[in-house]
Formats: C-alpha cells, structure tokens, sequence
C-alpha cells in the first residue's frame, strides 16, 4: 500500500523484486573510533591545562585535586587494560588504539582497517563485551558512573566541599 502524489493509495506490486543491502558501516565505525581517540585527547589536555594552571598558582585550577588524577588513571587504567571477551582481541592496542609517550591517544588507522577486516564481531566483543564479560568501552562507562551518578565520587567532593563552605561561614 503506497500513497501516490496526488496523496490517494495505490497498491504497490506485489510482484516487484526489492533488494536491500545489509552491510557494516565500517567508515562509520572508524569514524567513531576516532572521535573517541580526539574527546580522550581533549579530557588528557584539559587534566594537562589543570596542573599547569595549579602549578602558576590559580587557584579556581582543579589541578591538584585527587579527585581529577584519580579519574584520569581509572579511565586510562580501562583502556589499557585487557578483557578476555571470547574474541580475537583483547586489547585496543590490537586494534590500533594505543598511547603515546606523551600521554595522548593515537589510533593506528591501517591496524583498525585490517582488524575490521574480518568482520566486527570480535571488535564488538572488545568493546561492548559479552553476557557476563564487560568489554573496554562497558568497563568505561562503570568507571565513569562511579564517578558522575548522584551517590558518585564528584557529587561527594562537592557535598564535603559546600558542607565544610557552611560550617566556616557558621
């Protein structure tokens, strides 16, 4: 049943072949790979500015707090780490994600074309995990919530921080 211009239905062809390709996006995967790899590298050279504007003394500067260097390890610490998914892969290092000397992210464009290669099964595994067995980008999103939900480790700090704040001003 379809409707025409003139906005009255007509019947479509029951006997008209319709084909639809099912195919991985794997441009679009490698595109969300690295836009991955840019937001990390913008959170390392954000926590980067922090010390460096704790260090001249600025004091609105999060760079001395715990808090900040204690996120940065845990998500650097998720994404270094290894996860026995069931795939071939059990690392982003495999996969053409990996870290500078420096810090920073980098992503190996010809590793992640040939580990696309293949199909994205075991790159799914790596990143999302399987039934019981959290992958890279799911342990992640753990770390992060323990940090950001409500009962989380920053809504804590800033609860002490504006609890201490009115006990001085008492």
């Amino acid at each position: 049943y379809v409707y025409g211009w003139w906005n009255k239905p007509t019947w479509a062809n029951p006997l008209t072949t319709i084909a639809v390709d099912v195919a991985t996006d794997t441009a679009g995967l490698k595109t969300k790979v690295s836009d991955f790899v840019t937001a990390y590298n913008e959170f390392h050279q954000f926590v980067l500015d922090q010390g460096a504007s704790a260090a001249r003394g600025d004091r609105s500067s999060i760079g001395r707090d715990p808090l900040l260097r204690q996120l940065k390890d845990q998500i650097r610490s998720s994404l270094v780490g290894q996860y026995a998914t069931g795939g071939a892969f059990s690392a982003l290092a495999q996969v053409g994600v990996g870290f500078t000397r420096s810090g920073t992210m980098e992503l190996n464009d010809t590793m992640l074309t040939e580990s696309i290669a293949n199909g994205t099964l075991d790159l799914e595994r790596l990143f999302a995990g399987t039934a019981g067995t959290p992958g890279v980008f799911a342990a992640l999103d753990t770390q992060v919530d323990a940090f950001t939900q409500a009962d989380g480790l920053i809504p804590g700090a800033r609860k002490q921080m504006t609890d201490q704040a009115s006990r001085l001003t008492d």
